[in-house]
């Protein structure tokens, strides 16, 4: 069964909606820039080096703007400011994204079956959660939970000196965190009845979010999906984890299957797709900007590590997908890779890919992984 893209919201590093996505892609645009102050003062993460613990040797990164960040129309969502005042920002983007591809797909007032429409959301982490989390932690810190303890008057001022910007603990400030609750305030602003839920599959979270609106549109459990993803790199946690892996470029460039590949670079942003089986679409009228024809999804299982990909898994997961789709991967005439720049990540996609085309010759590629991380 074929499902139909009819609607798209995004918003990306120098990439406000999908048409200025696409010029970005089109022109070879790169956004990558210095981290910004106003995210966190990376001088004090930074060392080019390797060898120093709890520090990143990576200086740049795809970001949306500070407006970008703080812009939101809560009360045209029917969302009290002081909830947004503890609401993770990455919900506050998706939100604006949905409306964005509702709009795109003309169903921002367009009557349709509300209780049969689903929301599947890609999201790994809420950054923001520390934030808010700070004011406790303090206490702990303070209190030797992790180290020598002080105590004192002086230490009491101390402590709440450092925590005197952060907003305190409120009825919402828990669910405007949980990530299971990215997909829960799509549903309820727009009344969704639906399947909500968030998938943390890592890299493929968004993709994985995706195949499952597939699945529940092609079982008739729904008739309408939003589907998308959703991540801000709000602290150097990730920037300092990954370089301790490795995975990170050095001199901050992205370049999947380049032979001078030596890493990936960290980005931002969301994007959404409106999916509905294509019969459906065509029926109805809607505008189809593209049709998926097979998708599929799978797990390596007992690889070199749990960060490790395995060529034969990739493998059978493009078998599948090409089953699924009843199309070869011969009538193909571009494929949007993975394409994680890395050393370990691109030979074992290339060999799944060479090893699926193998009678065929190759095929053009790319990834959009070069310009937005």
């Amino acid at each position: 069964m074929e499902i139909a893209i009819v609607g798209l919201g995004c918003r990306f590093p120098g990439a406000r909606d999908p048409l200025a996505y696409w010029e970005l892609i089109r022109s070879g645009t790169v956004v990558f820039r210095p981290i910004p102050a106003s995210r966190w003062d990376h001088s004090r993460f930074y060392d080019p080096t390797t060898r120093v613990p709890d520090k990143a040797y990576i200086d740049k990164g795809a970001f949306l703007t500070d407006e970008e960040l703080r812009e939101f129309a809560s009360l045209h969502y029917g969302i009290a400011p002081r909830r947004i005042q503890v609401t993770d920002p990455q919900h506050r983007l998706l939100l604006d994204c949905v409306s964005s591809a509702l709009q795109d797909a003309g169903y921002e007032r367009r009557a349709f079956e509300r209780t049969r429409a689903g929301v599947f959301v890609g999201a790994s982490v809420s950054e923001h959660k520390e934030f808010l989390l700070s004011r406790i932690r303090a206490v702990q810190l303070f209190d030797g939970a992790f180290g020598r303890a002080l105590s004192g008057p002086e230490a009491d001022n101390l402590r709440d000196a450092l925590i005197e910007h952060v907003v305190p603990m409120r009825a919402f400030s828990m669910p405007g965190n949980l990530l299971n609750m990215a997909a829960a305030i799509v549903a309820q602003t727009w009344n969704l009845g639906g399947p909500a839920l968030s998938v943390d599959a890592a890299c493929s979270s968004a993709l994985v979010a995706t195949q499952q609106a597939i699945v529940n549109l092609r079982g008739g459990q729904i008739d309408l999906a939003i589907a998308g993803g959703v991540y801000l790199n709000l602290l150097p946690d990730n920037l300092v984890c990954f370089s301790r892996i490795g995975a990170l470029s050095r001199r901050g460039e992205c370049r999947p299957f380049d032979a001078g590949a030596d890493g990936f670079v960290m980005g931002e942003g969301a994007g959404v797709v409106v999916l509905k089986r294509l019969d459906d679409a065509l029926r109805d009228g809607d505008r189809i900007y593209a049709v998926v024809k097979g998708a599929a999804a799978n797990n390596d299982g007992r690889s070199e590590g749990p960060m490790t990909p395995r060529q034969g898994g990739q493998l059978e997961a493009l078998r599948m997908a090409y089953r699924d789709a009843a199309i070869s991967p011969t009538s193909l005439g571009y494929l949007e890779a993975h394409g994680t720049a890395t050393t370990v990540g691109d030979v074992v996609e290339v060999r799944a890919l060479r090893q699926l085309f193998d009678e065929a010759g190759w095929t053009a590629g790319g990834g959009i992984r070069t310009a937005l991380g």
